[in-house]
């Protein structure tokens, strides 16, 4: 699943990385029940999060502009 998403929206390198670093330091505060896809809706509000912060520094510091 998560390779799926990752190849199919484009996602980049540097996304992927704050993900990570996003669930690393989630983690000791995740208590996650055996509900059904809760892994899966976690790593996509991380990966969500991850890209908004990413689209919003470039546009920031000037990278995203036409």
């Amino acid at each position: 699943m998560v390779h799926n998403v990752l190849i199919r929206a484009e996602v980049e390198v540097p996304v992927v990385l704050a993900t990570l670093v996003y669930l690393n330091r989630a983690k000791p505060h995740l208590h996650i029940a055996l509900e059904e896809w809760a892994n899966e809706r976690v790593f996509l509000g991380a990966l969500i999060a991850a890209s908004k912060v990413s689209i919003s520094s470039s546009t920031a510091f000037g990278y995203g502009r036409p």
